[in-house]
C-alpha cells in the first residue's frame, strides 16, 4: 500500500461537528426507544385482560358447555327419526357459534402475545452475519459497543478490560457445567471450518473477537490454557447473541434509525390488536354474563330445556351480529375527523390502511357470516322446539 493511499485512509471521514450531531442524535433515540418500550411493558402486564381471561375461562366457558351437556336430548320426539337429525343440527349450529364466541377473543390475544414477541425479538440484524445463516433469535434493541472509530486506543483497552477473569465472570454468572450445556450447542451449530487452513470459527462470534485477533492485538496472552479459551469463546458467543457487534458511530445512527421505524411498525399494530381484543373480550363477557342470569332464574331452570336452548341461540345470534362492527372500531375512531366527506373518498382512505392493522377483522370474515347463519338457524329450530313444549 503506497503512502498516499495510507494517509486517505487514515484521513477523519467525519468533522467533530458531524460526531457530535450523531452522539446528540443517539441520545435522543434512545429515550425515544425507551418510551415505546415502556408502552408495550402495559400491554404485557394488561391488566385489563389479565382480569378478563379467567373470569371468562372459568364463569363463562364452563357454565355454558355444562347447560349444553346437562340439556342434551331429542328436542323433535314428534318428528321420529327426523327429529334427531334437527336436533343434531341445532346443537352443531349452537356448538359453531358458541365455539367462534370463544376462538375470537383467543385469537385475537394470541395475535397481541405474537405481536409482543415480534416487538421485543428479531433475527435478523444488520451489520452481523446474517447472509451466513446465523438465525438466532436476539433482543430487538441490542448490546451497544464502544465504536472503534471513536478513540482506537480506548476501544483496545476496553477489551483489554473486558477479558479479565473477573470480567467474564460477572458476565456470564454460570457454573462450568453451566456454561457448557448453555453455550456448546451454539458454538456447534454455528460452527464453520475454513477449507483452506482448516481453521474453525463460530458465526455466532463476532469477527472482531476472534481469539487469533484477540492476541494479535495483545488483548488477551497468547499463552492460555484451554479453560480460559473456553471462557474467552463463551464470552464472545454471549456479545454475538446479543449483537454486541463493533460499529462505526455513522453505522450506529443506521441501525437506530431502523430500529425506531421497526418498533414503530409493531407497536401501531399492537394498538389496534389490543384495542380490539379488549373490546371483543368485554362484548363477549357481557352477552355471557346476561345469559347466564337468565339461564339461572328460577322461571327458567324449572321449565322445560327447550327454553334454555331458544335463550342460548338468541345469545349467540346477539353476540354475533356486531362481532366484525367491533373489531373495526378502533379503525373507525381514528378516520371520524372524516366522517362528513363522502362516502366513495372515506373507503377509499380506509382502502390504504395496513391489512397487519385489520388481519383478525379479515381473516374472520366467512366464519363470521357462517356464525349469523348458525345463529338464525340455532334460533329457528329452538323456537320450533320450544314452540312443540308450548303446545303440548
Amino acid at each position: 500500500m503506497d503512502t498516499q493511499s495510507t494517509q486517505a485512509d487514515t484521513k477523519p471521514l467525519f468533522t467533530i461537528d458531524d460526531r457530535n450531531a450523531m452522539r446528540a442524535y443517539l441520545q435522543r433515540c434512545e429515550v425515544r426507544l425507551s418510551t415505546m418500550h415502556r408502552v408495550v411493558t402495559a400491554f404485557i402486564s394488561g391488566a385489563a385482560l389479565m382480569v378478563l381471561i379467567p373470569v371468562f375461562f372459568k364463569d363463562v366457558v364452563g357454565s355454558l358447555i355444562q347447560i349444553l351437556i346437562n340439556d342434551f336430548g331429542n328436542r323433535f320426539p314428534s318428528y321420529g327419526e327426523f327429529g334427531l337429525v334437527l336436533t343434531l343440527g341445532l346443537y352443531f349450529a349452537l356448538t359453531y357459534v358458541l365455539g367462534m364466541s370463544f376462538a375470537v377473543p383467543l385469537r385475537g390475544l394470541y395475535l397481541l402475545l405474537k405481536d409482543i414477541t415480534d416487538f421485543y425479538i428479531a433475527v435478523s440484524m444488520p451489520g452481523t452475519k446474517e447472509t451466513e445463516e446465523l438465525r438466532n433469535p436476539t433482543f430487538a434493541l441490542t448490546s451497544v459497543a464502544f465504536s472503534t472509530d471513536e478513540s482506537p486506543h480506548v476501544k483496545h483497552e476496553v477489551m483489554t478490560y473486558q477479558y479479565q477473569t473477573q470480567s467474564i465472570d460477572f458476565m456470564l454468572p454460570f457454573s462450568d457445567r453451566r456454561r457448557r450445556e448453555y453455550f456448546e450447542p451454539l458454538l456447534k451449530a454455528t460452527q464453520q471450518v475454513d477449507s483452506a487452513n482448516q481453521k474453525v470459527s463460530y458465526r455466532i462470534v463476532p469477527e472482531e473477537r476472534d481469539l487469533e485477533r484477540l492476541k494479535a492485538a495483545g488483548i488477551v496472552n497468547s499463552d492460555l490454557g484451554d479453560q480460559a479459551e473456553k471462557d474467552i469463546l463463551y464470552f464472545n458467543a454471549a456479545l454475538g447473541i446479543a449483537r454486541s457487534y463493533d460499529r462505526r458511530l455513522v453505522e450506529e445512527v443506521a441501525k437506530t434509525e431502523m430500529s425506531l421505524v421497526r418498533h414503530s411498525l409493531y407497536l401501531r399494530r399492537l394498538v389496534f390488536r389490543y384495542s380490539a381484543t379488549l373490546m371483543i373480550f368485554i362484548w363477549t363477557l357481557i352477552v355471557s354474563f346476561v345469559l347466564l342470569a337468565v339461564l339461572q332464574t328460577n322461571a327458567v331452570r324449572s321449565y322445560d330445556p327447550a327454553l334454555s336452548l331458544l335463550l342460548i341461540a338468541l345469545g349467540c345470534l346477539l353476540w354475533a351480529l356486531p362481532v366484525r362492527f367491533i373489531l373495526h372500531r378502533p379503525v373507525d375512531w381514528i378516520y371520524r375527523p372524516f366522517r362528513n366527506t363522502p362516502d366513495s373518498q372515506r373507503h377509499s382512505d380506509e382502502e390504504q390502511i395496513d391489512p397487519q392493522l385489520i388481519r383478525l377483522e379479515s381473516t374472520l370474515r366467512p366464519y363470521h357470516m357462517l356464525a349469523i347463519v348458525a345463529g338464525v338457524v340455532a334460533t329457528v329450530l329452538a323456537g320450533i322446539a320450544y314452540l312443540q313444549v308450548l303446545m303440548k
